[in-house]
């Protein structure tokens, strides 16, 4: 009858919710993107507590939320939406924790840096990065050029969000949570 119906149908909606998801940076304490999307149930408290309002609904309107870095980075410490999630998609993390906890990994285009492109000084994305996992090299015309330490890399974005260039030269990439060593 009706469960036989409805069974499937659930399978599906969580398989396209956990397509939604995959290949995203996820919130802190989402653990990975298949645990998160059954879990996710898309109530959006998580969305109305960010304080950086870098999380974001699903574009369809049903399912996981999502990370966006555009404007800002995920807030250095803060653990609210692991403290006000309901439905345990996000895992609580105690701040020290989510401070090591990496989401996702920088990576710098260095053609599309201003400093490499346009010949101009920058810097803002190691200047920002609240690990120090963005350092200077050598770069032409004297001028350094961004390089990411990707073991103290945590993924927070924030580096992305400072990023003038258009298109941006440092984006985050998603990864399986994983906490590192302290």
């Amino acid at each position: 009858g009706v469960v036989g119906r409805g069974f499937p149908h659930v399978v599906r909606g969580v398989a396209r919710a956990a397509e939604t998801v995959r290949g995203r940076v996820l919130p802190p304490g989402a653990t990975d993107s298949e645990r998160f999307a059954r879990q996710c149930t898309g109530c959006q408290v998580c969305t109305a507590n960010c304080p950086a309002g870098i999380i974001k609904p699903s574009p369809f309107g049903f399912g996981p939320v999502r990370l966006e870095y555009s404007q800002n980075g995920c807030e250095y410490n803060c653990t609210r939406c692991n403290a006000v999630c309901p439905s345990g998609a996000l895992q609580p993390l105690e701040l020290v924790d989510k401070q090591w906890l990496k989401i996702g990994e920088a990576r710098v285009e260095l053609l599309k840096c201003r400093i490499v492109k346009d010949g101009i000084a920058c810097g803002l994305c190691a200047r920002a990065c609240p690990k120090d996992a963005i350092f200077m090299m050598d770069g032409p015309d004297g001028f350094g050029v961004p390089e990411v330490a990707a073991f103290h890399c945590i993924g927070c974005g924030v580096c992305q969000a400072i990023c003038p260039a258009a298109p941006k030269a440092i984006t985050v990439k998603a990864i399986d949570q994983q906490p590192m060593g302290y």
